[in-house]
């Protein structure tokens, strides 16, 4: 799978970046480092990008209208919310699988790729750190000025609730507890053995992750367009009145036109239909870990790894300073790297082993990933990014975050000497 690419500078915590080279964007990409570092704006770029490249191949936005002066910056940026962050020395080059854009002296330019063989029309899910606003306060769809990437996330999160509806209960990941939702009384209820308690009154780590986990399941669900499972309905009218519309205007086109022989109703209706069928998910998550004691966060790392493999061209990216969530992928990475020795000792007999079974008690089937699909960049406080190695079959330990317990096991040792 080629790698959607990224070069950003100049642009408020991050500096000078990781320099000129790329950031590869891989299946799973980690973005590690302290508060306010860039991780986020590194992430709400990326992801504003994204959806530029979408628009410009559904014809939604022309490229002339993505090179005029302040679209970027106030059609697009601004809906991150981070406009402000960009000054005269700003830069960033992206090069995705149909698109290439640029800013540079304060000039945004746009190139429609000739080859396009890779593109796959992406489902994106910018899942917001402040989700959890959503599932402690009442009411909250009634809550006017909202941040835009919040209000895009509570619109999906009613969508999955709806989903959850229909499946009567859905089982979370962490904890002994299943997820249902009652959109007759708006409730949504966490549902243990033998009692039931509104998730407004759920613990904190609670009100984080099912937001996460349901728009998770729902839109990877979704994706992969299974007409037996209830999102296809859920989403199904959306779709459809987006389709009409761009029918309606295709076959007004066709009508002006027809006398010329180049025009194809056949051509121009695939090509819509191809615009709107998804072919991968691309989530997006802020700090999953948030909120989470270490071992959730195992199993919330392992699900979302799992929806990951549900396509081999969905992406994950990760912000964290979780330094639990890298030793976690290091587990599902040694995983795949385990099972791939298994399998060629054993061969096909692979699945009837015990070996497999040791192997399934830590990491559970579909939450291994390929050493090769996964980058972890680490950014520091002084607007730097590093790619952490991957020689030897194994991403380096020599981070920030490992500092720190080094740092504390350290002063440790030293006040015992003082004693």
């Amino acid at each position: 799978m080629t790698m959607n690419k990224l070069i950003v500078k100049n642009v408020g915590p991050v500096k000078n970046g990781l320099g000129d080279s790329f950031i590869h964007i891989n299946r799973l990409t980690i973005f590690l480092g302290p508060q306010g570092s860039g991780k986020s704006t590194l992430a709400k770029i990326y992801s504003s990008l994204l959806w530029l490249e979408k628009a410009v191949v559904r014809e939604e936005v022309s490229l002339e209208q993505c090179q005029k002066s302040g679209y970027f910056l106030k059609e697009v940026i601004s809906y991150q919310g981070i406009q402000s962050y960009f000054r005269d020395n700003s830069y960033i080059h992206f090069v995705g699988k149909a698109c290439e854009f640029k800013l540079e002296n304060g000039k945004f330019s746009a190139t429609q790729l000739s080859e396009q063989a890779d593109f796959l029309m992406p489902k994106i899910m910018y899942v917001p750190a402040e989700r959890n606003f959503l599932t402690s306060i009442p009411k909250v769809e009634y809550i006017e000025g909202l941040p835009k990437p919040l209000a895009t996330f509570l619109k999906e999160y009613e969508h999955a609730k709806q989903w959850a509806q229909s499946r009567k209960e859905v089982l979370i990941p962490i904890g002994r507890l299943s997820f249902k939702y009652s959109e007759k009384n708006a409730i949504s209820l966490l549902v243990g053995s033998d009692y039931e308690t509104n998730l407004l009154h759920g613990s904190s780590g609670y009100q984080s992750y099912v937001p996460l986990f349901l728009v998770t399941e729902f839109l990877s669900n979704y994706v992969l367009n299974r007409t037996d499972d209830p999102s296809h309905e859920v989403y199904s009218e959306v779709q459809k009145r987006n389709i009409v519309d761009r029918f309606i205007k295709i076959t007004k086109g066709l009508y002006r036109d027809a006398t010329d022989p180049n025009v194809s109703t056949n051509e121009q209706l695939n090509k819509l239909l191809k615009q709107y069928d998804y072919g991968s998910f691309i989530n997006i998550v802020e700090e999953p870990e948030q909120n989470l004691h270490p071992d959730s966060q195992r199993k919330a790392l392992f699900s979302l790894i799992q929806h990951l493999n549900k396509i081999s061209e969905n992406q994950l990216l990760i912000t964290s300073h979780s330094p639990y969530i890298l030793s976690y992928v290091a587990l599902c990475i040694e995983a795949k790297q385990t099972l791939v020795r298994l399998e060629e000792i054993l061969g096909d007999g692979l699945a009837s082993t015990d070996l497999i079974a040791e192997v399934r008690k830590m990491v559970p089937t579909g939450a291994e990933v390929s050493l090769d699909d996964t980058n972890v960049y680490v950014l520091d406080d002084s607007g730097n990014i590093q790619l952490l190695n991957k020689t030897g079959g194994y991403i380096s330990e020599e981070h920030s975050l490992n500092s720190v317990f080094d740092e504390i096991s350290e002063n440790i040792s030293k006040m015992l000497d003082l004693g």
